[in-house]
């Protein structure tokens, strides 16, 4: 059994080995990570063979980057980053994406409780049927527990999303405020260049990603186009661009992107059984956008832009 926690926390600039800046973002401001914390002893043998060694050293002050993150970071062996939360760490190596959920950055446990990171899993081996020891586990543990046979890794996501640094690759990377606590608030000049208001069928007036809009204005004008407009309740419309975190996870929302619209909202309370007409479902995964009405915990009126041809299965 191994346990993992996890936390969102802010770059505040990093090094290469040889000590040349790489990342610094403006007075005040941070760039958000999703970081992951494991047991390396307990973490590594449930691992492809390659990675294995590279989380078995993982030591005090020490992390490894997700290939992605790496790319993002431009950060290898021997770079430092510095945390706003007041710890700096040694990047020791470089793992493939998926191997320990969707972290950008993976630290021991130990690290991890330094800077304050939940308990948010724990991974059971198996060598027996799947389908009987999940139905065992989710009896013992009750409603309120989540389980799911993963298989091997790199282990697959439920929620049908992109991870944290596959959408900063695609859609752009920010960082945000040091000093407003829960709350998100972006640094303007990403805002600027990213975030826009266009008009869009059924809906009117949005405030999005530029890249969403596109899709967004294709899946309403087939809604139209088929009749189907009355699927979206114009006025239960709950926004697009939002910068704020998730309250379960502490994580930035995907509406701090601008990369994700909230349809029929009050009817489809986070949690609670949806009421999306199948119909508007199929439109909008069709074009790229993931539905949160498929997760463990439902968020029905929530539909994520992750890129044509993906919304059904990211």
């Amino acid at each position: 059994m191994s346990v993992g926690l996890a936390r969102r926390v802010a770059l505040r600039r990093s090094a290469s080995a040889t000590g040349r800046l790489i990342d610094s973002p403006p007075p005040g401001f941070g760039v958000p990570l999703e970081l992951a914390a494991v047991e390396p002893r307990t973490y590594a043998p449930l691992l492809p063979a390659g990675a294995r060694a590279a989380v078995s050293g993982l030591g005090r002050g020490e992390a490894l980057l997700t290939r992605t993150s790496a790319r993002l970071r431009r950060l290898g062996r021997g770079g430092r980053i510095r945390l706003a939360e007041d710890r700096s760490l040694r990047v020791i190596g470089v793992i493939d994406d998926g191997l320990v959920r969707r972290a950008e950055i993976v630290v021991n446990v130990r690290e991890g409780a330094r800077l304050d990171a939940q308990r948010r899993w724990v991974l059971v081996p198996h060598t027996g049927e799947p389908e009987r020891l999940v139905a065992a586990l989710q009896d013992a543990g009750g409603p309120e527990l989540r389980v799911r046979d993963l298989g091997r890794a790199p282990w697959p996501s439920f929620l049908r999303i992109l991870p944290q640094a596959t959408l900063k690759e695609r859609f752009g990377e920010f960082a945000v405020r040091l000093d407003r606590g829960d709350e998100v608030v972006v640094e303007p000049s990403w805002v600027e260049r990213n975030i826009v208001g266009a008009t869009v069928p059924i809906l009117g007036t949005v405030s999005c990603h530029r890249e969403m809009i596109p899709a967004l204005r294709r899946a309403m004008a087939e809604l139209e186009r088929r009749g189907l407009e009355r699927l979206v309740d114009r006025g239960d419309y709950a926004g697009c661009f939002a910068a704020k975190d998730i309250p379960t996870t502490g994580a930035v929302s995907r509406h701090a992107w601008g990369l994700a619209i909230d349809l029929n909202a009050a009817a489809n309370p986070y949690g609670e059984r949806s009421t999306q007409d199948r119909r508007l479902v199929e439109v909008m995964e069709r074009n790229g956008f993931a539905w949160g009405g498929r997760w463990p915990t439902p968020d029905a009126m929530h539909f994520e832009y992750v890129g044509e041809g993906l919304g059904a299965g990211a």
